[in-house]
């Protein structure tokens, strides 16, 4: 019985040599290579690390190799926010090794060259975004706001009806040499669709009654602030326990509006709160 009990002791001691000890030699390993970085703000520093991840502590000893990661990871890293010529070098200073980054000069934007439909261009909206443009001459390039821009100015086509705007040309030019940039966006809008019918499926309220409260009618120009008021004035009225409202057949000039709605089908009991609404539904 001894015998067993001291196997099964050993085996145990056995074991947890397995299991601990490569879980603090990989605890060891995870440990990259520390580097404090100098001569960036915050978000390009935290941007730089996020590029760098972490890196193998072998490289100390390997110059050449860890000059050549580093050179990629800042590239990818500042280029976003301008700075395309950006130099570094590695330096020995208190508590281990720094990395000094000089980002050099910015590149700023010049005049957009931005080219759209007539139809599209004298949306308010369009009009308010253009109005608003980030790429002033002389404010430093950010790759992000481009594509910010790019994105929003295709958002802003579809709310408006045209559904499958797509552009001819997209690009963001930068010359490093003359530190310029500049965004190049042409835009075909497309067809523009008009609201149709309204078409509802899975209530038993009646559907002419819901369709008052649509905020527009049938031959409207598509509008996506006005398809949500609707969606929400139909919620508003507390009937439907689950409703999606979409448009149907948007390959054609004129789109149908699908409610799908499923009532609610517990009794509800209003106690006056001073309740309104513009429908008489309730």
């Amino acid at each position: 019985m001894r015998h067993k009990t001291l196997g099964r002791l050993i085996e145990g001691l056995l074991l947890g040599v397995l299991l601990f000890g490569p879980a603090g030699a990989l605890r060891a390993e995870e440990k990259g290579l520390a580097l404090r970085i100098e001569g960036l703000d915050t978000v390009a520093e935290r941007n730089l690390r996020l590029h760098m991840g972490r890196l193998d502590p072998a490289l100390a000893e390997q110059t050449a190799r860890l000059e050549r990661i580093l050179r990629k990871d800042i590239d990818a890293a500042l280029q976003p926010f301008g700075w395309y010529s950006a130099s570094f070098r590695i330096v020995d200073g208190p508590g281990g090794q720094v990395l000094r980054i000089d980002p050099g000069p910015r590149v700023h934007w010049i005049s957009a060259d931005i080219r759209m439909d007539p139809a599209l261009r004298a949306l308010p909206a369009v009009q308010a975004l253009l109005h608003k443009t980030p790429f002033r001459p002389g404010s430093p390039l950010l790759h992000a706001d481009y594509d910010a821009f790019r994105e929003e100015l295709l958002r802003s086509a579809r709310r408006a009806g045209f559904l499958k705007p797509r552009y001819r040309r997209s690009a963001l030019r930068v010359d490093p040499q003359k530190l310029e940039a500049q965004a190049v966006l042409e835009l075909a809008a497309g067809p523009r669709t008009r609201f149709g019918r309204i078409v509802v499926s899975g209530s038993t309220l009646d559907a002419g009654r819901l369709a008052q409260l649509a905020p527009f009618r049938s031959g409207d120009w598509f509008d996506a602030t006005l398809l949500a008021r609707f969606e929400r004035r139909l919620r508003d009225t507390g009937y439907f326990e689950e409703l999606v409202v979409r448009l149907k057949d948007t390959d054609t000039e004129s789109a149908d509006v699908e409610v799908l709605a499923a009532d609610v089908t517990e009794s509800r009991y209003d106690v006056g709160a001073g309740f309104s609404t513009d429908s008489d539904l309730r």
